[in-house]
């Protein structure tokens, strides 16, 4: 996060980590937003000057997949009364269990239809529709 004169900047890369046509969520011991709990797709924010490929990288790693290189999938951009967010979309297909860190409480995947029926994903509909444009 970054503060301008016109107001703060959130650079964040989401990370759709998909296996056998499913959605990784993750429930982390600590959100990436305090103020908005539930399931999360792993969205970390960046640091000035990170790059968001390789940070998309290290969210794989993660989740234990350590070989796994993901694609960019989007760019979104919006001005939110907490700050403009730039947003980096990442796409990853994987094979095999996650092994998440010690940081994540657990995981599930999730099909298209049941991300449609959540109701305790962080984001709500906003991340319903990234999870189900990942699933694409």
């Amino acid at each position: 996060m970054f503060e301008t004169k016109e107001g703060t900047i959130k650079p964040i890369v989401y990370v759709g980590i998909i296996r056998d046509d499913k959605l990784l969520l993750a429930d982390y011991k600590k959100a990436p937003n305090l103020a908005k709990s539930g399931w999360w797709i792993p969205a970390p924010g960046l640091e000035f000057g990170e790059d968001p490929a390789e940070k998309a990288g290290a969210v794989l790693k993660e989740f234990g997949y350590i070989n796994a290189t993901p694609q960019l999938h989007d760019v979104e951009s919006f001005v939110l009364p907490g700050g403009w967010h730039l947003i980096y979309h990442f796409v990853c297909r994987v094979s095999g269990e996650a092994t998440p860190s010690d940081a994540i409480n657990s995981v599930k995947w999730v099909t298209a239809k049941e991300l449609e029926e959540m109701k305790d994903i962080a984001h709500g509909k906003w991340e319903i529709g990234v999870g189900k444009s990942y699933l694409r």
